[in-house]
C-alpha cells in the first residue's frame, strides 16, 4: 500500500483527530492537524521523516500543537491555507484565548490556495478548498482517502456559527466533495473515519 496512515487524539480535550501520513515508497511522512505535542504524539513522530505539517483549518483544536511539533521536526514545512493562517498568528482568530487554551504562535510555511500539490515522496498530496466551517478550511486528498477536517464527519459537518462560517459556502464544499469521482475513505477531525459514498448517501 503507498502509504500507512496512524490516528491519535492529543490531549486538548476536545478528542480532534491528528493523523500521521508515511509514503511507504520513500518513508517521508505529514502530520495532519496537531491539536496538541503531547507525549504520545512525540512518540509517534520521533525518528519519522516529517516533510509536511498540514492544518485543515484555523482552530485551536486542530493547530494548537504546531509550534512545539515544528521547534522539535525544524525540516517540517508548516502549511494552511492563506485565509486561515491568522489562527496560527493570534489566539483570538484560532478561538484558543476565548476557551483559556495555552497557544503559542507559529508562522506558516506554505500558504494554500486551493488546487495545490504537496508531494510526499512518490505520492502527491492534493489539497481542495473546502470553506464553510472557516473561510480557509480544506481537505487534504491523498490517494483514496480524504482528510477532511471538520468540513465533513460521520454523520455530520462542521459548525456554522463560529467567525467566518458560512451555510451557503459549506453547501458548495459538499457538492464538490461529493462530485469526486472514486471510492474514498473519509477520515475527518473528529469522530470515527467512515467513506464518502456512505455520508453522501446519508444526506449528510
Amino acid at each position: 500500500m503507498p502509504i500507512t496512515i496512524q490516528t491519535c487524539t492529543p490531549g486538548t480535550g476536545f478528542t480532534a483527530n491528528c493523523y500521521i501520513i508515511t509514503d511507504t515508497t520513500s518513508n517521508v511522512s505529514a502530520i495532519i492537524d496537531p491539536g496538541d505535542c503531547d507525549a504520545a504524539l512525540e512518540q509517534l513522530v520521533t525518528g519519522l521523516d516529517v516533510r509536511y505539517i498540514l492544518l485543515t483549518h484555523r482552530h485551536f483544536d486542530h493547530i494548537c500543537g504546531t509550534a512545539r511539533l515544528k521547534a522539535l521536526l525544524p525540516a517540517a514545512k508548516v502549511a494552511i491555507h492563506v485565509n486561515d493562517a491568522c489562527g496560527l498568528e493570534h489566539g483570538e482568530d484560532s478561538l484558543a484565548l476565548q476557551r483559556g487554551i495555552d497557544f503559542i504562535p507559529c508562522m506558516p510555511d506554505i500558504l494554500l490556495v486551493g488546487n495545490d500539490i504537496l508531494p510526499l515522496g512518490g505520492t502527491n498530496i492534493q489539497v481542495l478548498h473546502t470553506p464553510g466551517h472557516t473561510i480557509g478550511g480544506v481537505c487534504y486528498i491523498i490517494d483514496d482517502n480524504i482528510f477532511s477536517g471538520d468540513t465533513l464527519f460521520c454523520e455530520g459537518i462542521g459548525r456554522l456559527d463560529l467567525p467566518t462560517g458560512n451555510f451557503e459556502a459549506m453547501n458548495a464544499s459538499l457538492r464538490a466533495l461529493f462530485a469526486l469521482k472514486g471510492d474514498y475513505n473519509l477520515f475527518p477531525g473528529h469522530n470515527e473515519a467512515t467513506t464518502l459514498a456512505a455520508e453522501q448517501n446519508r444526506g449528510t
